[in-house]
């Protein structure tokens, strides 16, 4: 008898914990835990993003969620700029370190908003002018031609 009671207890016990923790969070309440969101913006405005080489939208981009830290390769590309293309490392707070993060992300009744904004400043592209770039190739080739 002992031993069944035991396990009832038991039993109820990891029940509570997992009710209180986020084993039930998309059923009771989705409204605590870290939330995490890429905003990227461009000057101009309107640039396509590009996030791991996927186009997630347009400049100014608010609020694209993710779920893993890391390094992460950002494109923006507008008509008549420069394209850019880099890699941002996207680093985890405090909060989200082994073991802190268990209780951030499921045991307290709390919403963390967890942003990386990013601005990118689109250059214009530079107009190329035929004629002046066939004379610089010529005059390369007879500096070339006089050196022994």
């Amino acid at each position: 008898m002992r031993r069944t009671t035991t396990f009832a207890v038991l039993f109820a016990a990891l029940f509570a914990l997992a009710a209180c923790s986020g084993c039930f969070k998309k059923y009771v309440n989705k409204e605590y835990g870290v939330e995490r969101s890429i905003w990227v913006d461009s000057d101009p405005r309107g640039a396509r993003v590009f996030i791991d080489n996927e186009e997630v939208g347009k400049t100014p981009l608010e609020n694209h969620k993710f779920i893993h830290y890391g390094t992460r390769r950002i494109t923006v590309m507008a008509p008549g700029y420069k394209t850019i293309s880099t890699y941002e490392r996207i680093g985890a707070p405090i909060y989200e370190w082994f073991p802190i993060d268990f209780f951030f992300e499921l045991l307290l009744p709390v919403k963390i908003e967890d942003q990386h904004k990013f601005l990118y400043i689109l250059e214009p592209e530079s107009e190329l002018n035929v004629q002046e770039f066939i004379k610089q190739a010529q005059e390369f080739r007879d500096k070339e031609r006089e050196q022994p």
